[in-house]
């Protein structure tokens, strides 16, 4: 889907009547991004394990993704069954530090027989398309993860 090609400037009058403010504030929206396209849901993570404490990066964006360089973010389901109680994953974008108060996170189980999931928004990182998903406190195994819109 191509980008957004304004036309506005608009001008108030005719019939029916245009409202010129709210008619160039709803392009300006559409044009300068912030918009949310749905796609054929992408299988990004299949049946892996991520160790407690090791990072693992995936591009969201490019190939078979139906996600195009420069989105902003993805929307995302991530699952998982975690090897202890209280494991989770947090998912930043590719290089950014994560703590408890910046980006999201996945899991805080409660014991190691339930799947841990859920679903959020992951921003990517601008200049490559990237996430970072990391196990935090114990094991996050056989993690699934697809994104099903973007952001841009």
């Amino acid at each position: 889907m191509g980008n957004y090609t304004k036309i506005g400037p608009f001008t108030n009058g005719g019939a029916p009547g245009i409202d010129k403010t709210f008619l160039d504030g709803v392009e300006n929206a559409i044009a300068g991004g912030g918009m949310t396209y749905f796609v054929t849901p992408f299988h990004i993570i299949n049946n892996a394990t991520i160790n407690s404490g090791v990072t693992n990066s995936y591009t969201c964006t490019g190939g078979g993704t139906g996600v195009p360089p420069g989105a902003l973010a993805v929307l995302m389901n991530l699952f998982f069954t975690p090897s202890v109680a209280g494991t989770f994953a947090s998912i930043t974008p590719q290089g950014t530090a994560w703590n408890n108060a910046n980006y999201p996170i996945v899991g805080t189980a409660f014991n190691a027989t339930n799947i841990a999931g859920g679903s959020f928004v992951a921003q990517l990182n601008s200049s490559n398309g990237q996430i970072d998903v990391k196990a935090q406190v114990g094991n996050c195994v056989g993690m699934h993860a697809y994104f099903y819109a973007y952001i841009m």
